[in-house]
């Protein structure tokens, strides 16, 4: 097989993989969704993993957030999201069995904490409105939270994960900290 008709970042091989406009989408796409449909393709097997027992365990982590920063790339945290459906205000009640749900029932919070501090970073529950216009974030690592934000200040948080320095920029021009 020619080794030009196979992409370098994802491996598949493509007739027209030689042209250059091909190849540079192909090259973009790759830290994209590849697919249009929204079916979870993993569903079935982690249905079929779960259910393993006899002391063999198994976590979904929902992301791992990283970055690129002085040119190395680095993990800044670990996020566990959980969606809210519908307008109505989220009251506190709400809020809290979702906590409960990672803590109490089940024990997920625990492993999540415990990777999250191999990798030397924070891990979050993100409680989310469906329309993705209000964010919730827990700090799991710190048993801190629950704080709200909205679609700007959320984005504005993601941004700054990880890097240090820019939030104490942020604190000494008297702004909350989105940690």
């Amino acid at each position: 097989m020619d080794k030009e008709l196979q992409c370098p970042v994802c491996g598949r091989i493509r007739e027209d993989w030689s042209n250059e406009e091909t190849k540079h989408k192909a090259i973009s796409l790759s830290k994209d969704k590849q697919r249009k449909d929204d079916i979870d393709r993993s569903a079935d097997y982690k249905r079929w993993r779960w259910k393993f027992g006899f002391g063999c365990y198994v976590n979904d982590i929902d992301q791992v957030e990283w970055k690129v920063i002085d040119g190395e790339k680095r993990i800044v945290s670990i996020l566990e999201l959980t969606m809210i459906d519908g307008d109505r205000p989220v009251p506190e009640t709400y809020l809290q069995a979702i906590l409960d749900r990672f803590t109490k029932r089940d024990g997920q919070a625990d492993i999540i904490r415990y990777i999250a501090t191999k990798l030397k970073v924070d891990a979050y529950i993100v409680a989310y409105r469906y329309n993705l216009e209000d964010f919730w974030l827990y700090n799991l690592s710190k048993n801190k939270g629950w704080k709200y934000f909205n679609k700007d200040e959320y984005r504005r948080w993601i941004h700054i994960k990880g890097r240090e320095n820019e939030m104490s920029m942020w604190n000494n021009k008297g702004e909350q900290s989105p940690s």
